[in-house]
């Protein structure tokens, strides 16, 4: 038996499955912790984990989608442990990475990169790293994660980008500054991505220029 087939049947199948998950927890509005209804869903969230760095690209993608929109079912908690929630932000960095080219709704999985993006901006799913980054024992792991996230988005934004995805990109990073003591109080790495954009000019996105000037 071509063993390289059965693993390709697998890893269709996989992915298959995964897309299905997606689409319950997107389109489902009664899909809740702890719920009667939805007995799996903390296994479903364990269970993700190993996949997240599979080599299979599709895989990964649709894992991490997955987990978007389970953080936003437990916003504003997340339902992993710190070393994994970490885990799930660098493999959405990597994903998000890939809007730089991508930048039409024609173009494969531009709707699950703007999907991810989306989640992000409107539950405030960044907020979770702004807070890792507050407790002492993490600090050292979630700010470098955190300012890849920034640096990921302000570089990854193109003018060719339909306008929402700059609206994300502007709501997403405002979102985070906003739990740093009001955006007044901002760690250096932060601040250095903003700085790197502004330097690099008007070819990448700058967010809230005057109270980043004025945070400096």
């Amino acid at each position: 038996m071509d063993t390289s087939l059965y693993t390709f049947d697998i890893q269709k199948d996989l992915v298959l499955r995964l897309r299905k998950v997606v689409e319950v927890l997107r389109d489902d509005d009664t899909v809740e912790p702890d719920s009667v209804e939805f007995p799996g869903l903390a296994a479903l969230c364990q269970h993700l984990v190993q996949y997240v760095d599979h080599r299979d690209k599709l895989v990964r993608l649709y894992t991490i989608s997955a987990c978007m929109e389970l953080f936003a079912v437990y916003a504003p908690d997340a339902p992993w442990s710190t070393e994994e929630t970490l885990e799930i932000f660098r493999q959405t960095i990597r994903q998000l990475a890939n809007l730089a080219h991508t930048t039409s709704p024609s173009n494969p999985h531009y709707a699950d990169y703007a999907r991810i993006l989306d989640l992000l901006a409107q539950v405030k799913i960044g907020v979770i790293l702004v807070e890792l980054t507050k407790e002492e024992e993490c600090k050292g792991e979630a700010l470098p994660v955190l300012a890849d996230l920034f640096r990921t988005l302000l570089q990854s934004v193109r003018t060719e980008h339909p306008p929402e995805i700059a609206e994300m990109i502007q709501t997403t990073i405002c979102g985070c500054f906003e739990e740093f003591h009001d955006g007044i109080m901002l760690p250096i790495p932060l601040i250095d991505e903003l700085l790197v954009c502004i330097g690099q000019g008007p070819r990448v996105l700058v967010v809230n220029p005057q109270k980043a000037a004025a945070n400096l």
